[in-house]
């Protein structure tokens, strides 16, 4: 997987160093380590779960919960 951002939209740090990036063009989540080498990615274009049509945030809860304003679907997701 390519793990280049396009369009970022809004970048979180969980209590425990990992990153989160809201990769508004390649509509999906992309999580880092700490140290910023890649962990994974989800999420894709469409209006299902896990599916983003214009990401534009993204925040981690004190839960580790993720949060994703997922603009043009009108709604936040908790992953």
């Amino acid at each position: 997987m390519n793990q280049s951002c396009n369009n970022e939209r809004g970048v979180a740090v969980d209590d425990q160093g990992y990153i989160c990036v809201a990769d508004s063009g390649n509509n999906r989540i992309q999580i880092f380590h700490p140290d910023g080498s890649f962990l994974r990615a989800f999420g894709s274009w469409g209006s299902g779960d896990a599916e983003f049509k214009g990401l534009e945030g993204v925040a981690i809860m004190s839960n580790g919960n993720i949060l994703v304003c997922d603009r043009e679907n009108h709604r936040v997701q908790v992953f």
